[in-house]
């Protein structure tokens, strides 16, 4: 289970608390040598969580960000901007289903990273009212040329977009 504070559950009304159930996680992954100067690795992961009592998995960064104030004004501080630089907010708390795919290539001195990944999920109370989940979709690529005796000078280049859906309409409930 993904919890910061796995121990201490809010009532959701009342005396009802949230249900917890148990996560699924998988993972599988090939890295090897091509050749003397090739190498490969793919992974894929899955997680799941269908009844979470507050998973964290997409808002719980203890590293902090790599990118804090890059695009905050002048004056930003960290009590005020605590969040600068990470995308949050996504708050899958009760149910989360996410899926990753990663790619690496090194050819000589050339390094291609990959990462494409879905996440779908919603809060306690989009789950009571029955509304659907809402979804994330992440596409990230880096490229990397090292040069030098022990490769250790390199120019980079890097892309990522994250889209996401926020649209919590109420499902449909067809009677039979």
């Amino acid at each position: 289970m993904v919890s910061i504070n796995g121990g201490y559950q809010t009532p959701i009304s009342g005396t009802t608390t949230y249900k917890r159930g148990p996560s699924i996680y998988g993972k599988i992954g090939y890295d090897g040598n091509v050749s003397d100067k090739v190498r490969v690795r793919v992974t894929g992961s899955l997680y799941h969580n269908n009844n979470d009592g507050r998973s964290t998995l997409m808002a719980g960064d203890r590293t902090g960000s790599n990118y804090s104030f890059v695009m905050e004004p002048t004056g930003a501080t960290t009590t005020a901007n605590a969040f600068s630089g990470r995308l949050n907010g996504l708050n899958f708390s009760q149910q989360i289903t996410a899926m990753q795919l990663n790619a690496f290539l090194k050819a000589g001195g050339f390094e291609l990273f990959g990462t494409i990944e879905n996440a779908k999920g919603r809060t306690i109370a989009e789950k009571i009212a029955n509304f659907n989940k809402r979804s994330v979709n992440q596409f990230a690529i880096d490229g990397i040329y090292r040069v030098g005796a022990k490769e250790n000078f390199f120019l980079g280049v890097r892309y990522n977009t994250v889209r996401w859906s926020n649209d919590c309409q109420q499902q449909q409930r067809s009677k039979n």
